[in-house]
């Protein structure tokens, strides 16, 4: 991937191109497994890798989905699809055959639609044949705050759907609690953004899916915080290795319940793992004249592999000229999570994209180091009076989040997303070149607007003339300019800039 850098404009711009018409959503649920469906690391490339992944070849398929359940009931994902489901539908939760009724909204669902004689054109509508949901953890709590469970990082926004909590608030979790957590990994650091938090009073086995560290042969190795002791477990196919992907699988243990837990705890009752990839499924039409096929996949890029083609998970994508929604082609970055929509060759297995969406709103911060602070308490990065969240999801390369005081004679930038509450959360923090008050930039959704300004995200913003942007609107503003030296200042002059609007998930407006 090759970056572009401007001296009038802070961002780093990927040079992609997506190539042909097609639709393809690619769910980046962790361990999403079953019919090749799941995700992990490749070992030839340092990282992701496990099996061979191409999953099973399903003929007489109609397209494949991967991404949230919205409306379990009704089968629909991201706010968008109307899908049926066939009258033998296949559903497993977590390795088990389960029915519609066990499903959920926010669970992170892999599947495979009928062809039903006539193939869609897109993934709008169709009849799902097989139906898969596989928890990242499912586990006890073992911290609050952070929340992690069975050691994995939590990270819950107000899009995470709660179930069985009291009074639908995570803090009055207490540790040891049993959790079923469904989301999308982050490659950069293990953590999990929570798409479902589910309670349980018991269930039968415990799973976690991570990348293995501090492998000891034979004995113990490391998933996040946890360690796990391998006491005579075995596996048919897949061999322990540092940086592997895999899903485990224990009986409960006592000792994560009782007063005795400390966060050194070993995880003892291991019964066996498996490695996992995250891919599309090999489908195919039933028909040789027919090789494309609608599909769709959600979760976090993993990697650039060229020019015009990034990953996620194992997933190859062509990109070339989608249109996108909810953020812009800078927004992709390793670590953001989209939902990808286009055509699955089925030769080939790589999806050409037609349309990206970012469905938490891209927020961007180009600005000089003396407007950022820092809160290490409270765990927040302030820009121009906004106090940001950070979290287990936020790659902080120059370890800016460590210092109350950033370097001031270094322009920032931070990169990050808005839930539908409008509270904003970093995914990267960075230095970007000697600072500069005269190339400001800001992206975010707008909270007020008036003809000579506006407010992104409670900053406000000089503007010559608006006549276009109002209040909800997703905004890039460049070019504009600071004057205070205080870092709680939350103004911006923007009248010798430019600004653009951005268009927002056209289903979810609403939401936001």
């Amino acid at each position: 991937m090759t970056d572009r850098f401007s001296k009038h404009q802070g961002r780093l711009t990927p040079t992609l191109s997506l190539k042909s018409a097609i639709m393809v959503v690619v769910c980046a649920l962790a361990g999403c497994g079953g019919d090749g469906f799941q995700q992990g690391n490749n070992d030839n490339d340092g990282g992701n890798g496990g099996n061979d992944g191409g999953g099973s070849n399903t003929s007489g398929s109609g397209g494949a989905s991967i991404g949230v359940l919205t409306d379990a009931g009704a089968f629909e994902v991201n706010f968008t699809s109307d899908f049926s489901s066939s009258n033998n539908i296949n559903i497993t939760i977590d390795g088990v055959e389960s029915s519609a009724s066990e499903l959920k909204n926010g669970m992170v669902a892999n599947m495979i639609l009928d062809d039903d004689d006539d193939l869609p054109s897109n993934l709008s509508e169709g009849v799902i044949t097989d139906l898969t949901v596989d928890h990242v953890v499912v586990g006890p709590v073992t911290t609050l705050n952070p929340l992690r469970v069975l050691g994995k990082p939590v990270i819950v926004t107000a899009d995470t759907e709660l179930d069985g909590i009291s009074n639908d608030d995570i803090n009055t979790l207490e540790v040891g609690d049993i959790l079923r957590v469904s989301g999308f990994i982050s490659p950069t650091n293990d953590a999990v953004l929570a798409t479902l938090v589910d309670q349980q009073e018991n269930v039968a086995n415990w799973r976690l899916t991570g990348n293995i560290n501090n492998l000891e042969a034979d004995t113990r190795f490391e998933i996040n915080d946890l360690g796990v002791v391998i006491n005579g477990a075995t596996s048919e196919n897949c061999v322990l290795r540092d940086g592997r992907t895999v899903t485990l699988t224990a009986t409960p243990d006592d000792d994560f319940t009782g007063d005795g837990f400390t966060t050194e705890t070993e995880l003892d009752t291991l019964t066996g793992w498996e490695c996992t990839e995250f891919r599309l499924a090999n489908i195919d039409s039933g028909d040789e004249d027919i090789i494309t096929l609608p599909a769709e996949i959600e979760g976090m890029i993993t990697r650039f592999t060229d020019a015009t083609s990034f990953q996620i998970g194992d997933q190859v994508i062509q990109s070339g000229s989608p249109t996108y929604q909810g953020g812009v082609q800078e927004d992709l970055k390793v670590g953001v999570k989209v939902e990808v929509e286009g055509t699955l060759n089925t030769n080939t297995n790589e999806l050409t994209a037609t349309t990206i969406k970012f469905h938490e709103p891209r927020i961007y911060f180009f600005v000089p180091g003396i407007n950022v602070s820092v809160d290490n308490t409270n765990s927040t990065v302030s820009v121009l009076g906004l106090s940001i969240d950070t979290t287990d999801l936020t790659n902080d390369e120059n370890s800016i989040l460590l210092d109350a005081n950033p370097d001031i004679t270094q322009q920032i930038e931070i990169q990050g997303f808005v839930d539908k509450d409008e509270t904003p959360y970093a995914t990267s923090v960075r230095y970007r070149g000697d600072d500069n008050r005269e190339n400001v930039e800001l992206q975010g959704i707008v909270t007020q607007a008036s003809n000579d300004r506006f407010s992104i995200l409670g900053i406000s913003v000089a503007v010559s003339n608006n006549n276009s942007i109002e209040d909800e609107d997703l905004v890039f503003v460049n070019g504009g300019q600071v004057n205070s030296n205080d870092a709680e200042a939350n103004s911006v002059d923007a009248r010798n800039g430019s600004f653009s609007e951005i268009q927002l998930p056209i289903d979810e407006d609403d939401d936001i």
